[in-house]
């Protein structure tokens, strides 16, 4: 019986999210223990399969457009799972920070050339470095207030970088995308399909609009 009202109060919430808080632009941010009781069981063991590998590609190929010797911060990182797609020779600094210690305990063990982990809240982390590059993939839609995020992660960018931000579609992302268009500027925009049907939008953000916004699907 217990277990039966604990579902049943989640489904409620769910709901309650779906209807009314998500429409209006809101994340739905998750705690700890759920990340790390996910990732202690392989829920997030699929991202090695082929259905995630074209998103993964895609934030890579990005980031190795922006030249080599670049500092990468990659907020909500996981286990490291976009380091793996990227050569060594393409950043001289990557940082990743994730809410869950076993996300971060596996990454960790991993011993990724010139790349730490570290356990973190990213609606409230902040440092004093700068980065050429910070990615959100499958992160913002877990703050509350997405948009006010991601104004602290600008703060964190080196003169001319860029950020990379990439989310599942569903409803709330479209309305979370509005927003964030309202705020900043595209200068690159792709949807990228997985072998599901399932799509990801990926958007390259920057604070002044470019000369011309490009936009393409894959």
């Amino acid at each position: 019986m217990k277990y039966l009202m604990i579902r049943i109060f989640q489904a409620g919430g769910l709901a309650y999210y779906y209807l009314f808080v998500g429409p209006r632009g809101h994340g739905r941010p998750r705690s700890a223990r759920s990340w790390d009781a996910q990732y202690r069981t392989g829920h997030w063991d699929n991202f090695e399969s082929m259905d995630e590998m074209p998103r993964y590609a895609v934030i890579a190929s990005y980031i190795r457009n922006y030249g080599a010797a670049l500092s990468v911060l990659d907020v909500g990182c996981g286990y490291g799972r976009l380091v793996k797609e990227l050569h060594a020779s393409s950043f001289a600094r990557y940082v990743g920070i994730d809410l869950s210690s076993e996300a971060i305990a596996r990454a960790n063990s991993s011993d990724y050339p010139n790349a730490s982990f570290s356990i973190a809240d990213f609606t409230t982390w902040t440092t004093d470095a700068k980065f050429d590059i910070i990615v959100l993939n499958d992160t913002l839609y877990y703050a509350e207030h997405p948009v006010a995020v991601l104004d602290r992660y600008f703060a964190m960018l080196a003169d001319g970088g860029s950020i990379i931000v990439g989310m599942f579609r569903h409803r709330n992302t479209m309305v979370i995308w509005k927003d964030i268009a309202r705020r900043f500027a595209f200068a690159h925009s792709i949807e990228v399909r997985n072998g599901k049907g399932e799509l990801t939008d990926i958007r390259v953000l920057v604070r002044t609009p470019p000369p011309q916004l490009a936009s393409s699907g894959a």
